[in-house]
Parts: structure tokens; sequence; C-alpha cells
């Protein structure tokens, strides 16, 4: 801290395509920093009933500002963050007065009393256009977690067959190939790629009567998988992200 005299960021806003990694990023700085994680959806902040929402962001900063004032780095990780800062004509009368105790609580935050807090606020969104422009503002760091590139998408196949290869025997996969026929596809799909995959093996052998050792899963056991499995990436929206990261981001991932 003391050599932040301006204080440092403590908003960061991580937007892009669903199933590529936001929220295990969020995980993962929270264990690098050894900090309290405190997870949040719009689902646990609004109520029905009035006014319950709004107490609901007052006793949540009031719990971070608690733990970090005992010397523990705190992260507040909002998911879907564009379901509770929706721009002004989006809004309804509850959502308003949710918004606006959020601004209260983050500037807060800024205040004289509470700036030197080990408190980040990480808001997680695959619709960063919806934001209303005052919460943009206070997300200081503003990220783009794009598909994961080639590289990426094979060590993944490589990171979840190796999973595979405690139960059944592997043969010499082409991850090249495999990394190749998924441009576009998200970390999540290559993840449910390699359960189908899975799935098949088991089904084979049930069918065929064989034991797991039996059973030699190639590069073509995911190539017929990929065939049928089609990305769950919109490509349209791609270019949309990376227009918004050109007018708005602080720096990108691609």
């Amino acid at each position: 801290p003391q050599y932040y005299p301006l204080g440092w960021p403590k908003g960061i806003l991580l937007f892009g395509p669903p199933g590529c990694g936001k929220t295990e990023i969020s995980l993962a700085l929270a264990n690098e920093i050894n900090a309290v994680l405190i997870n949040v959806s719009p689902a646990t902040i609004m109520s029905k009933w009035l006014g319950d929402a709004e107490k609901n962001v007052k006793k949540l900063f009031e719990k971070a500002r608690d733990i970090a004032s005992k010397d523990r780095p705190l992260i507040i990780f909002i998911d879907e963050v564009d379901g509770l800062f929706q721009q002004y004509s989006a809004e309804i009368g509850g959502e308003k007065r949710v918004r606006n105790q959020f601004l209260i609580e983050i500037d807060g935050l800024m205040s004289k009393e509470y700036s030197k807090l080990s408190i980040f606020i990480v808001g997680a969104t695959n619709k960063p256009w919806n934001l209303d422009i005052g919460f943009i503002r206070r997300f200081e760091r503003r990220i783009y977690v794009p598909p994961p590139d080639k590289r990426v998408r094979s060590m993944l196949f490589k990171h979840y067959i190796s999973k595979l290869s405690k139960t059944f025997p592997i043969g010499n996969i082409n991850y090249d190939e495999l990394a190749e026929k998924t441009e576009e596809y998200s970390s999540s799909d290559i993840v449910s790629i390699v359960k189908e995959v899975q799935n098949n093996i088991v089904e084979e052998l049930y069918e065929k009567g064989l034991r797991a050792n039996e059973k030699i899963i190639s590069t073509e056991d995911f190539l017929k998988v990929i065939e049928k499995h089609k990305p769950s990436i919109d490509s349209s929206l791609i270019e949309a992200y990376r227009e918004w990261n050109k007018q708005y981001g602080t720096y990108g991932l691609d």
C-alpha cells in the first residue's frame, strides 16, 4: 500500500463470451493472493420485498469491510453483473435502488476511511454493452477474456485427455488437429467434447463386453464428436466484443 499514495484499482470487469474462464480467473486470483472470496449473483441480491435488496447490498459491504479490516484481502465476485447494473432505460424501480446502493458502497471504498482496505470488486459479464456507464467507469480495469486460441485449445485437450488416461489407454493423439478443428469453440465446449468421447467409450465397452484397457482412445474418437458438436459461441458476437474492448477495455488477453 505504501507505494500507492493515490490508491489502486479496486474494480475489475471481466467480459467476453460464455464458457471462456471468467469465473475460473476470479477463483485463481483469490487463490493466488489468499483472499476471501464472496460470490454474488443477481439471485442472491434481488428480493421481491421492497427495500430488502438494498439491505442485502449494505450487509455485503459491511461484511467485506469487517473481514478486510483484519488484514485479509477480500474479493467480491459478481457473476452476470449486467443483471444488476443495466442501463437506466432497462431498469425497473427495485433495480435502480440496488444500483444506487452499489454505487454508494463502491464509492465508499474510495473514501479516506476505507481506501487502504484490500477489497476488490470483480465483475463478470457476457453482455458488457448492457452495463450502465456509471458502473463501467467504476470498473477501472476492464479485461476482455476471449475464446481460447489454438495453442490454448491444444493445452485444454491435453489436460482433460490426461485425466482419461488414468482409466483408458490413449493412442497417439494429434492435438494440433483437434485444436485446428475447434476454432471459436469455448473452453467449456472442449470439456464437453472430451466428456462426450468418454461417454461414447463407456457405451462401447458395455455393448461389446470389453474391459477399459481393451479400448484405445484415438484422434478419430474426438473428430467424430467434434463433427456433431458445434461451438456454443455465436461467431457474430466476437466482433462485438472486440469493438467494445476497443472502446472501453483497458487491456485484453488476446
